[in-house]
């Protein structure tokens, strides 16, 4: 997210710096105008992919195998992997 957050920054245009020099907005306005909408939707893609991770290795630590022997230790990651597993959508419903 931080790389994200960065390369937006900078992919603002040159342009766009300039006329809010020349405007001669507060430190403030710039953030809200100028900013905030070019990282806003890098900021919600990269959010959803990292919160669709660490869902996945939340089930995957609670959950495994390892040679022969399946560990199934308590926790949520448990519950949602075991859930999915039987198809019980009305116990991922209630997570």
């Amino acid at each position: 997210m931080t790389f994200s957050f960065y390369q937006s920054l900078s992919a603002i245009p040159r342009e766009l710096k300039e006329a809010a020099q020349v405007y001669r907005l507060n430190p403030w306005q710039p953030f809200w105008t100028l900013e905030l909408p070019a990282v806003a939707l890098g900021l919600v893609w990269n959010s959803v992919m990292s919160v669709g991770g660490g869902w996945f290795f939340l089930i995957a630590i609670d959950f495994f195998t390892l040679d022969d022997k399946k560990f199934n230790l308590p926790g949520l990651g448990s519950y949602v992997g075991k859930a999915a597993n039987e198809c019980n959508f009305g116990a991922l419903g209630w997570f």
